[in-house]
């Protein structure tokens, strides 16, 4: 009898065993896979990959651009991002910045362009990106911030 129980009782460990482990692999989402905090910037970014998936997915690109010392020229800071869908590369102006703006209009809860948030659908291996471009005219374009966080929604 007390094999039995033993037998028993190890069946049922490795049993539950088995289900903790598979259990600890579920991903829950949203779940963050990048982010970006930049201050004092006073060049544009040509081009940074924010993440590159593994499997298809769907992203939610969220993002803060605010001036925190105005320019003396008329222009903005233009962010930008860029993704693979099934169809083609996709590129959007997610957010501008008037290089003059001062608080409380120096972001895109002031009067810029907005919203400051999108949603990609990303083909694996192929890159979800943003780049800063800089204002079209030359002289002093001020010191920007950006931050960004991308949370993968599947």
């Amino acid at each position: 009898m007390g094999k039995a129980r033993l037998c028993l009782a190890l069946v049922l460990v490795w049993f539950l065993a088995g289900r903790v482990s598979r259990s600890t692999t579920t991903i829950i989402y949203p779940q963050i896979v990048a982010s970006v905090a930049l201050t004092n910037q006073r060049s544009p970014i040509l081009s940074a990959t924010l993440v590159t998936p593994d499997a298809d997915g769907l992203y939610r690109v969220s993002t803060y651009l605010a001036m925190t010392t105005p320019g003396t020229t008329n222009g903005g800071w233009t962010l930008y991002t860029s993704w693979f869908d099934d169809a083609h590369k996709a590129e959007f102006n997610i957010s501008s910045v008037s290089e003059q703006a001062i608080p409380p209009l120096d972001n895109c809860n002031g009067t810029n362009l907005c919203p400051q948030v999108t949603i990609a659908r990303v083909k694996a291996g192929k890159p979800l990106a943003y780049k800063v471009a800089p204002p079209s005219q030359t002289g002093d374009h001020g010191v920007y911030e950006l931050f960004i966080t991308v949370e993968q929604l599947q």
